[in-house]
């Protein structure tokens, strides 16, 4: 982002949840909307849902479906406000582009049909329904095993778009568009948040799907927020220690949490920073822990400065913990729950640069995690771990995502149309030939301008947001300078 601000003279508006405000930085300590034109925020906080009793049930004890619902419930708390929110937001800043994430894909695919606003995605793993997504629980598994996950994940989608195909299609409604069918948007070009010399382009990934590097290597250790001096000096004593931290996610019991990691470095015999959420550690009073253990808040110090001093970090393996710990040279230990969690953990294993295997979070206990350590704290481990961070660091993932985003960008801008939905009812002739509609010469809309046309008077043309589909002659003309 910090390429589209400065290198590329763009002005950003940010529509995003409010608790994520701080967290989008252009340099250190300077928040991205001082440097862009607005900041406009979103109902709803995850992280408040992830702390949750239900959150812990479903994600500690029930299943996937179980999982699928209890996040679908939690988004639609506030999806059709965010819906409009957006809608408004494009309405007032009239952008050029559109950007999201997998959460809001469908809302800003509707605004961006509407106004002729091409849409790119923004992920932390690959998406689409022909990537088959690790498994939360192992790394190497059976053939019928990979069956039951791609069962399990397409059951998964159906439920949340059972869920939220109501809304969708009335908001598409709103603006007279077409009914969305699925959650299907491999026609939208996917910029993917991993380098490509760790991940190459995969056969069976669609050809919208674009590697494009780590963006978040623009700080260096000295950001704040510093560690109290006490704090400081644990990192500095002795041998570095192992981090472990799960971000904000709520664990069943923070007590059994605390007593396997107890267990486990005493026999060990290393030393370990724990994070936890604040609110957390005030129900911790009683609990009896070694020197070697010392037990901080969420938010104490940056992760770079902390993991910049560890020899170990065990993590739940979400994009920002695994890409430091890459980018860093320092070994990881996965412990993935859901999300891109999974494709994390899967990635560090096969870069050699974690355990061989790995486990879900729900298994955690005192034995997996002395083992997974012992298999890491070698130094064969850490030699590849400091020869990948060297690979990583020789790229530069901003000015690559920035060459392949106006790459994309001059080929989907919009060419001065806009998308105004024809009713059939308005024309039983076609608007180009005027040839009469019937059950066999049937109504076909252009996809960039919305007027009705006999299939004869279309041509298929790549066009934005929509992959490729029928546009009329005069939409085809303005499109393919662009094109070539």
């Amino acid at each position: 982002m910090k390429y589209l601000v400065l290198r590329e003279s763009w002005s950003v508006a940010i529509c995003t949840h409010e608790v994520l405000r701080n967290e989008i930085m252009i340099e250190p300590s300077q928040p991205m909307d001082k440097n862009c034109d607005a900041f406009f925020a979103l109902d709803g906080d995850f992280d408040e849902l992830y702390r949750s009793p239900e959150w812990k049930d479903a994600f500690f004890k029930g299943t996937q479906l179980d999982q699928a619902k209890l996040y679908t419930k939690g988004f639609l708390a506030f999806f059709e406000k965010n819906m409009r929110t957006i809608r408004d937001v494009a309405k007032e800043f009239q952008p050029d582009l559109l950007m999201t994430g997998q959460q809001s894909i469908s809302e800003c695919l509707a605004v961006g049909q509407k106004m002729s606003i091409p849409l790119f995605l923004i992920t932390l793993s690959p998406i689409s329904s022909s990537i088959d997504a690790p498994s939360p629980t192992m790394t190497k598994s059976s053939a019928k095993k990979q069956i039951v996950d791609k069962v399990i994940k397409l059951g998964s989608q159906l439920i949340m778009w059972n869920h939220t195909k109501k809304s969708i299609n009335q908001f598409r409604k709103e603006m007279d568009l077409p009914s969305q069918k699925t959650f299907e948007c491999e026609f939208l070009p996917q910029f993917v948040l991993v380098p490509a010399s760790l991940q190459k382009y995969q056969k069976s990934w669609p050809s919208s799907i674009i590697p494009s590097g780590f963006w978040n290597f623009q700080h260096d250790e000295t950001d704040p927020p510093y560690p109290p001096a006490e704090i400081a000096s644990f990192f500095d004593a002795k041998d570095p220690p192992i981090f472990i931290g799960f971000g904000t996610i709520g664990f069943p019991s923070t007590f059994d949490l605390l007593n396997s990691i107890k267990m486990a470095f005493s026999q060990l015999g290393k030393r370990a920073i724990v994070c936890l959420p604040i609110e957390e550690i005030r129900d911790l009073r009683g609990l009896q822990l070694p020197d070697t253990i010392r037990v901080i808040g969420d938010g104490t110090a940056s992760l770079r400065w902390m993991f910049a001093r560890c020899c170990c970090v065990v993590h739940h393996g979400n994009h920002h913990y695994s890409s430091l710990c890459l980018s860093l040279g320092i070994p990881s230990v996965i412990y993935p729950l859901f999300s891109d969690q999974p494709f994390w953990a899967k990635l560090i294993s096969k870069l050699k640069v974690g355990p061989e295997t790995y486990h879900s979070l729900r298994e955690f206990n005192s034995d997996n995690l002395k083992f997974q350590l012992e298999s890491v704290l070698k130094p064969e481990i850490k030699a590849t771990c400091l020869e990948i961070s060297s690979k990583i660091r020789s790229d530069s993932g901003s000015l690559q995502f920035s060459e392949n985003f106006q790459s994309h960008f001059h080929k989907l801008k919009n060419c001065g149309k806009t998308l105004e939905w024809m009713p059939d009812r308005v024309t039983t002739d076609c608007l180009g030939c005027g040839i009469t509609f019937t059950l066999v010469n049937r109504r076909h809309h252009c996809r960039s301008c919305g007027t009705i046309f006999c299939i004869d008077c279309l041509g298929y043309q790549v066009t934005p947001n929509w992959g490729k589909v029928p546009v009329c002659r005069k939409c085809f003309d303005a499109r393919e300078p662009l094109l070539t």
